[in-house]
């Protein structure tokens, strides 16, 4: 019983170590998220990716049939390569988008502390991400500072509403290199939407909205 036991802790380790590993993975390529934007800005093109997501709506591609300005020039593979890599920034949204509110709430938290604001912009609601999509552009999706940054994050605090919503109050730990630098907190709304899980709403705790 005892080994038994032992390899069931093995293998549900194992099964963590992997999620974690795709995660992070997904999180990486997220990053380019701005490049899919500039790249398309730069040639002309629609706003796609996610603008296209924070509408709700899914990634519309230009089909590889129809005729386009300076084919043969090799602006017809750059597009290809673009559309390629939009298709895949879109499915990895769609892989992190969180699946209970608890993970929406960490998910953002984990945003902050390692100041990617890909990841951060994948687990807001449509409404949220239209609104915040130039703030994050304007970034180049790093978000944060270098000095203080975020040392650790706890949620301190989570409450679910009378109308399905859930708040979660957010505490970070902020340090430099001669040591702690205090703390700060968040209150995040999450909400739902279809099966997914979305932050709606950012404030600090004094009651200041950050978004």
């Amino acid at each position: 019983m005892r080994i038994q036991t032992q390899m069931r802790r093995r293998l549900a380790g194992r099964r963590s170590a992997g999620r974690r590993s795709a995660l992070e993975a997904a999180v990486s390529v997220l990053v380019a998220l701005g490049i899919v934007l500039g790249v398309r800005a730069a040639m002309g093109g629609a706003a796609v990716g996610p603008l296209a997501w924070a509408s709700g709506g899914p990634v519309q591609t230009q089909g590889h049939g129809q005729a386009r300005e300076g084919e043969g020039d090799g602006t017809d593979d750059r597009i290809r390569a673009v559309e390629s890599l939009e298709r895949q920034v879109q499915l990895l949204q769609m892989a992190l988008e969180p699946r209970s509110p608890r993970e929406a709430a960490e998910r953002w938290a984990e945003g902050v502390k390692t100041r990617n604001g890909a990841l951060q912009y994948a687990v807001l609601a449509p409404e949220l991400r239209e609104k915040m999509l130039e703030y994050y552009e304007g970034l180049g999706w790093v978000t944060g500072t270098s000095s203080p940054w975020v040392a650790g994050v706890e949620v301190v605090a989570e409450r679910r509403e009378v109308d399905g919503r859930w708040e979660y109050e957010i505490e970070y730990q902020w340090a430099t290199s001669t040591g702690p630098a205090g703390k700060s907190r968040e209150v995040l709304v999450v909400v739902q939407v279809g099966e997914r899980w979305l932050v709606a709403q950012v404030t600090r705790a004094d009651g200041q909205a950050v978004n």
